[in-house]
């Protein structure tokens, strides 16, 4: 204040520039910081994010759920798991609900507010698993499936990571 109203102005300037340096930086920072946290909370529950279910086996639907969580994926938000050699509808796994079976999956994916679904097991063959890649395309899905139980072959295909898993998309 007191360069300011002296009217000295070469120190002015320098002590304006270096004061606005030393508090700007660390505040700007802050802030980001804060943001980003708030913003990604609030995205991956809000419209935005994409809706995915996780189409797997009873024995591998925990480590499945844990994985894509472990990574705190920021574009996805886990809306159901489909449980493909057992019936168990309506319980949940590390949390999410149980909302298919094999037998009623295209009936429930039909119906279900969801963008996409991702194909995790090792115990589904191979032939299976093209015909549910090619019924949930037909209705519009978008499916991921893991790299190492799916061949690249030419086409139209995004690699991506989703949680701990590569896919194809």
């Amino acid at each position: 204040a007191f360069l300011f109203f002296s009217k000295i102005r070469s120190g002015y300037s320098r002590i304006q520039l270096t004061l606005f340096l030393i508090l700007a930086v660390p505040i700007d920072s802050m802030c980001r910081l804060m943001g980003k946290r708030h913003l990604l909370v609030h995205y991956r529950h809000s419209n935005s994010a994409q809706k995915m279910l996780i189409i797997t086996t009873k024995e591998e639907a925990s480590a499945a759920i844990k994985r894509l969580r472990s990574k705190k994926g920021w574009f996805y938000n886990i809306i159901g798991v489909a449980v493909m050699d057992q019936n168990m509808e309506s319980s949940r796994i590390e949390g999410v609900k149980v909302v298919a079976n094999r037998e009623n999956l295209l009936e429930k994916v039909v119906t279900m507010e969801m963008d996409s679904a991702i194909i995790i097991s090792d115990q589904m063959t191979d032939d299976y698993v093209t015909t549910l890649i090619r019924s949930l395309q037909a209705v519009g899905k978008t499916v991921h499936i893991r790299l190492h139980e799916y061949e690249l072959s030419g086409g139209d295909r995004r690699l991506q990571q989703i949680g701990d898993y590569a896919t194809v998309s």
